[in-house]
């Protein structure tokens, strides 16, 4: 009770140490972000904007100034023309930036292609362009000059939307834009960690822990959604320089969440419902493969696709919710009640994601559930590797009882349980040839406990059963069956094997009589086991004669002392 106590305080130390390490390390970070007092960066050059100035031509050839960023009424397919007369003091060097969001961009300047960017020429996208920067520099004296920019999207919601313009150095719009977009980046790359450490820590633990496949599954679930996060924090191309998978990525991060989730739900828990989260894995998988087949054939792209994911996505929450609370009321499961908890910051997260999705508010995509996320795998990691620990701590108490059950207390050796346990193994009916067992048992051990007294008895048993060990060693497994009683069990084992065993195991017990002061020795019978033709039980029953057989051709009035 002692031990329990103090390695409770133990843990109780340790995981106030964890807290307290953790404070130290988050409260600093938000007390620099909330009460940041100056700029110290490497960009003082901060990125110009040009927003101003410019005019909307029509279809009918009508203009309209406006002020970027704009939202105008362009039927999709149709192409959104604006233009503006580039200031006359127009740095050198200058380079042109603008979002192009599921868009086509063309450039000119007064009249003249300078920059065209359309994602139909990659012969893998078929269906559609992507959401990209597009940056390209301006050719020295453009001050001046009309810049005429043309975009086009296949849809609605996109078609006529124009962001904010850079138009600065290409360092100064860089910085800029990983400046504003670096939070997605910065959760990406705690997403991957966190992924990683869980990943190292399953794998480290692969040997003692076997209770479930939570640990891997949660890691991966962090791997492909720091993906996702990636892929929308809008800075993929700082990394990625393919068109096609910067334009994408997000899109088929998004297919993969689903898989990875399903599978760590159906592992997270033990339930009274139907295995459900193995009818989304399949239904996700199929959706996966549709998909991408879609888009490679050009027969509809991701994005069009999306709202399938949405919609299953949507229904995985609802029936993974009702069967956690089912789990958590009715059953009371303490495990159905902690993923209950998790889903609730990532169901949150995500009613107010398809929200920002359905009313095209797409300056908000992926922003509410980039933290939502965040918690749900940091909870959920330390929660579930809690629960491993807790396993493999259960795992080595139930071993080291289970050890303590094979155990024979007099010898510390195999007991008649394990023997048993061993013997259904190796004597099996139609199973293999070549088995054999040797019964032994120790001669005069009632007359030693009788005359010299339980101690000596208790040390002719030991003296006995190491014997018979060192002898066997090397060819089978060793077991004290009963008081005086003992075995081994040879797999595969020849008859030279056998009597070179006993021959070896004479010679000990002769070398043994000669250290103690009473008359030791040892009687024993073999037999080998025919799987076709007998039983286990029989095939006992006749080494045991053969062993007592041995006994009484032994057996004749002996002194006890020598």
């Amino acid at each position: 009770m002692v031990n329990m106590v103090n390695n409770t305080d133990k843990k109780t130390r340790f995981d106030i140490r964890i807290y307290i390490l953790l404070a130290f390390i988050i409260i600093p970070t938000i007390l620099a972000i909330c009460f940041s007092s100056g700029n110290v960066g490497f960009n003082n050059e901060e990125a110009v904007f040009l927003n101003n100035g410019w005019t909307h031509i029509k279809n009918d050839g009508s203009r309209q100034e406006i002020t970027l960023p704009a939202n105008l009424d362009t039927p999709a397919g149709e192409k959104t023309i604006i233009e503006t007369v580039l200031p006359k003091d127009l740095e050198q060097k200058s380079s042109i930036c603008l979002r192009a969001s599921m868009q086509s961009v063309c450039a000119y300047l007064d009249g003249e292609v300078i920059y065209e960017f359309s994602m139909r020429k990659n012969p893998l996208a078929k269906s559609d362009v992507g959401s990209i920067w597009t940056l390209f520099r301006l050719p020295n004296d453009s001050g001046s000059k009309t810049l005429r920019i043309e975009l086009s999207s296949p849809y609605d919601s996109f078609s006529g939307k124009i962001s904010e313009i850079y138009c600065s150095s290409k360092a100064s719009i860089l910085f800029d834009i990983f400046g504003n977009y670096s939070m997605g980046f910065f959760i990406f790359i705690v997403l991957i960690i966190i992924g990683m450490v869980l990943l190292i820590t399953f794998f480290a633990t692969l040997g003692s822990i076997q209770k479930n496949q939570a640990l891997l599954y949660i890691a991966l679930f962090s791997i492909t959604v720091g993906l996702w996060i990636f892929g929308e924090s809008k800075t993929a191309q700082f990394l990625i320089g393919n068109e096609y998978l910067v334009s994408k990525f997000s899109f088929y991060s998004l297919l993969v969440i689903p898989l990875t989730f399903t599978l760590y739900i159906d592992s997270a828990y033990t339930r009274h419902t139907p295995p459900y989260a193995k009818f989304f894995f399949w239904l996700f998988t199929a959706n996966l493969t549709v998909c991408v087949l879609l888009e490679l054939t050009g027969t509809a792209s991701f994005f069009s696709t999306l709202i399938s994911v949405h919609v299953m996505l949507l229904a995985l929450l609802v029936v993974t919710s009702a069967a956690l609370s089912y789990e958590t009321i009715r059953h009371h499961n303490h495990d159905a009640y902690i993923q209950l908890i998790g889903l609730c910051i990532l169901g949150l997260s995500g009613v107010l994601e398809l929200i920002v999705m359905w009313f095209n508010l797409y300056n908000f995509v992926s922003k509410f559930l980039r933290v939502g996320i965040l918690l749900y795998v940091a909870y959920m990691g330390v929660v579930t590797i809690k629960s491993q620990l807790k396993y493999a701590q259960e795992s080595r108490e139930v071993e080291y009882f289970e050890r303590l059950a094979y155990t024979d207390v007099v010898t510390n050796g195999n007991n008649r349980m394990a023997f048993e346990r061993d013997a259904e193994k190796a004597f099996v009916h139609g199973g293999d040839t070549g088995n054999w067992l040797v019964l032994f048992d120790l001669d005069n051990l009632k007359i030693i406990n009788d005359t010299i007294g339980h101690q000596a008895g208790d040390e002719a048993i030991r003296h006995a059963y190491q014997c018979i060990t060192d002898a066997f060693t090397k060819a089978g497994i060793s077991y004290r069956i009963g008081g005086d009683e003992f075995a081994c069990i040879l797999l595969s084992a020849s008859e030279n094997t056998v009597d070179k065993c006993l021959k070896e195991l004479d010679e000990l017990v002769r070398q043994k009589q000669q250290t103690v002061d009473y008359n030791f020795g040892l009687s024993y019978g073999k037999g080998v086991f025919n799987p076709e033709k007998e039983s286990f039980h029989k095939f006992y029953i006749s080494v045991d004669k053969r062993m007592y057989s041995n006994k009484e051709k032994k057996r004749k009035p002996k002194e006890i002392f020598t």
